[in-house]
C-alpha cells in the first residue's frame, strides 16, 4: 500500500516489474550504460503500471488472505457488524463450556475444510472458520448437513452457521445442525439503510450501485447537506437486496461520509 494505494495495478503490473529489474541487471552487468546512467535498452525505463480500477474491498482481502494467510487490514465481516449483532450472532471466541446444550448462531467466513469419511462410509467434514473478533475456529459438520450445503462450504464463502455445543474438557466442540449464506440471511433482515452524503458528486456513484443492485425488500435513503446546518433525508423508489456487498460498495464510492442503519 505504501507503493500505491491500487493494489490491482501493482498485482497486474507484475510481470513488468519483473522484465524492468531483469533488464536492469543485465545492464548493470554488461556495464553498458549512457553518459547518464540511464538504462540502454529501456530507453524511457520508468515504470508503467496498467490503469485498472482497483479490486472491490472484498476481493482486496481475498487476495490479502491469500498471500500472508490471514486477515491485516480488515475482514470481511467488519461491514456486516450491527446487522450480526441484531440478529443476536455469538462472536466464537464467546462460546463457553457452560453453553453446552445452546445452540448459538456463529458467522464466519470459510478459510479451509478437510473432510473425513468414518469407519461406516459416513462423510463429515472439519470447517475452518473466520470472523471479525475471533480468529480462526472449528466447526464440524455431520453427513445430513454435509450433504444439503457441500457446495457452500469452498473458501471465501460467508455462512451463518447454528451450532450444538459439546463440552470437551476446559474447551468446547462445535458442530453445525444448520448452515445459510450469509448474504441471503443479511438482505432478507436488513430493513434499510440511510447513506450520508458529504459531496453531491457521490450520487452518481450510489445511483450506479443501486441500477446494478439486486432486487430486494430494503429501503434506501439519502441524507444530503443543503448548507446552513441542515441536512434533507431523500427515500429512493426502488428497494434492494442490502447485502454485505451492495454496503461496502455504497461505502466507498467517493463523497459518501457514512452508510447507517435505516
Amino acid at each position: 500500500d505504501s507503493l500505491d494505494a491500487n493494489r490491482r495495478r501493482l498485482f497486474e503490473g507484475t510481470d513488468g516489474v519483473m522484465q524492468l529489474a531483469s533488464s536492469a541487471a543485465d545492464e548493470r552487468t554488461s556495464g553498458q550504460t549512457n553518459l547518464f546512467g540511464a538504462l540502454k535498452t529501456g530507453g524511457d525505463a520508468r515504470l508503467r503500471l496498467p490503469d485498472v480500477a482497483d479490486w472491490s474491498p472484498i476481493d482486496r482481502l481475498n487476495h490479502e488472505f491469500d498471500a500472508v494467510g490471514s486477515y491485516l487490514s480488515a475482514h470481511p465481516l467488519d461491514a456486516d457488524a450491527a446487522q450480526l449483532r441484531r440478529l443476536g450472532v455469538t462472536p466464537a471466541n464467546e462460546i463457553r463450556p457452560d453453553m453446552a446444550g445452546m445452540s448459538p448462531k456463529v458467522a464466519g467466513v470459510v478459510i479451509g475444510r478437510q473432510d473425513r469419511t468414518t469407519a461406516k462410509g459416513n462423510r463429515f467434514t472439519f470447517l475452518q472458520l473466520s470472523d471479525a473478533t475471533s480468529g480462526t475456529y472449528e466447526v464440524v459438520v455431520f453427513a445430513e448437513l454435509l450433504a444439503q450445503c457441500r457446495e457452500l462450504l469452498e473458501p471465501g464463502k460467508r455462512l451463518l452457521a447454528e451450532l450444538d455445543i459439546r463440552s470437551d474438557g476446559d474447551g468446547v466442540r462445535l458442530s453445525a445442525s444448520a448452515i445459510e449464506p450469509l448474504e441471503a440471511v443479511l438482505a432478507n433482515a436488513a430493513s434499510g439503510i440511510k447513506i450520508v452524503v458529504a459531496d453531491p458528486g457521490a450520487i452518481d456513484g450510489i445511483k450506479r450501485i443501486m441500477d446494478s443492485g439486486e432486487n430486494g425488500a430494503g429501503e434506501v435513503a439519502l441524507i444530503v447537506d443543503i448548507g446552513d446546518r441542515r441536512q434533507v433525508e431523500l427515500s429512493l423508489p426502488r428497494r434492494v437486496a442490502l447485502t454485505g456487498d451492495f454496503r461496502r460498495a455504497v461505502g466507498d464510492v467517493p463523497g459518501v461520509a457514512h452508510v447507517l442503519e435505516g
